[in-house]
């Protein structure tokens, strides 16, 4: 199925956008900077309120964040809408924004205690889809019903009866199940994550739909590029298709088992073991990330190179995503967070991944890499000690960061950074 194809293909296909004119870091013109250009390669924290950022430097967002406060129910007071908003000015105010969005729980909105503004079909759904075009998995969709039928929804007994092929959520499932429908004026927790809930897979559940519909003659690489273009194009609505050049969605394309568990990766826990499924991820990884690439930049992560084993597989996602002989109609970039042994259990503490970079860049040179396009970024971020000696720390991190040629990643936000240099 080619992309015209593709882009005709029902109501959740995906609309064709202009290319935007490249950002500054992409060879476009610059936003104004108001700190000296030493420090243009430093990424700073977020700050939560998405403001008065620093036009010349690239943040790391945290989705807790920017969701803003909670009711004392539990609930977060600003609904899908406002907090897109939020990161949509963040976009505008800064050089980029990295965002984590590559899974069910792990995207901008919570799935049960916000109303979501443009949810994301999240990779392993892709899978899964991709699973049933090939016979791997039956086909049984996911259940729909209207968001005020409670008696319909309570008839579920099982995951397995909402969720049909797609991957399992127990949270979401006892969310979507309780009763949606009430006698007070104002409905509690439990009523507003059920109908939050429900919404939300009402959404999941057409997109599969159509994705079972492109895979019925078997063709798994039609419902893989369908799958990226839906994904794709609720990245664009959620951040507006001019702000995501400038937004980084980050995914995990090298998951812990816990992580997998989490719902993160291309592949549900449950689909493991199922005939080709490592074969079909490969196939939805390689398909959602290209086309991604199409919209901007992208972050992948997370890679272990003091182990050569994961070198090699960084090595081996990079010469599939950018080899040196795909031209692509923006020479957007892969980001790719490496590190070096972390604390079991933890994602982002313990050994960056600086003392492994040369040979790691040693070994990438000599890969059929386009090397313009990629760009490693070293975890865990870097904290300077508080006291007089905090900006000469700074300087000599700077320094070192730019002799491997490496983006500086901070643990300060904007107003801390700017009491440092100043």
């Amino acid at each position: 199925m080619n992309r015209r194809d593709i882009l005709r293909h029902g109501a959740l296909g995906a609309i064709a956008y202009p290319i935007a004119s490249q950002p500054w870091w992409l060879g476009g013109t610059p936003q104004t900077a108001t700190i000296p250009e030493r420090y243009h390669r430093v990424v700073l924290r977020l700050d939560p309120d998405c403001l008065n950022l620093e036009p010349s430097l690239r943040y790391e967002g945290n989705n807790l964040d920017v969701r803003g406060k909670r009711n004392s129910n539990g609930l977060f007071q600003d609904d899908g809408s406002t907090v897109a908003k939020r990161w949509q000015q963040a976009a505008e105010g800064c050089a980029g924004v990295f965002v984590l969005r590559d899974s069910l729980w792990s995207q901008q909105d919570h799935v049960t205690r916000q109303r979501a503004f443009s949810p994301l079909l999240p990779p392993n759904w892709i899978t899964a889809a991709s699973l049933v075009a090939t016979g791997s998995l039956a086909w049984q969709p996911v259940f729909s019903a209207p968001v005020d039928d409670d008696r319909a929804w309570n008839k579920l007994a099982t995951p397995s009866d909402l969720f049909g092929s797609a991957p399992k959520s127990d949270s979401l499932f006892k969310a979507a199940i309780k009763p949606a429908r009430t006698k007070d004026k104002q409905p509690g927790s439990a009523a507003v994550q059920s109908r939050n809930a429900r919404t939300t897979l009402k959404f999941l559940g057409s997109a599969m739909n159509e994705l079972h519909s492109a895979g019925k003659s078997g063709d798994a690489l039609a419902v893989a590029r369908i799958g990226a273009e839906i994904s794709c194009q609720s990245d664009r609505r959620y951040f507006t298709t001019n702000g995501r050049r400038r937004v980084i969605p980050i995914t995990v394309t090298n998951p812990s088992l816990y992580e997998v568990g989490e719902g993160k990766g291309f592949i549900a826990q449950e689909h493991v073991e199922l005939n080709g499924a490592s074969e079909i991820a490969k196939l939805v990884s390689k398909e959602l990330l290209q086309r991604r690439l199409d919209d901007g930049d992208i972050a992948i992560e997370r890679y272990d190179i003091s182990r050569p084993s994961e070198r090699s597989n960084a090595i081996q996602t990079l010469e599939d995503l950018i080899p040196i002989h795909r031209k692509s109609a923006i020479e957007s970039r892969i980001w790719l967070w490496v590190n070096g042994p972390l604390k079991q259990d933890r994602k982002l503490q313990g050994t960056d991944a600086t003392r492994w970079v040369p040979e790691f860049q040693h070994e990438i040179k000599a890969a059929s890499i386009n090397h313009n396009r990629l760009r490693l970024f070293s975890k865990p971020s870097v904290d300077l000690p508080k006291g007089p000696s905090r900006k000469d720390a700074l300087d000599r991190a700077i320094i070192r960061f730019q002799q491997m040629d490496l983006p500086l990643s901070l643990n300060l936000r904007t107003d801390a950074f700017r009491q440092v240099f100043s």
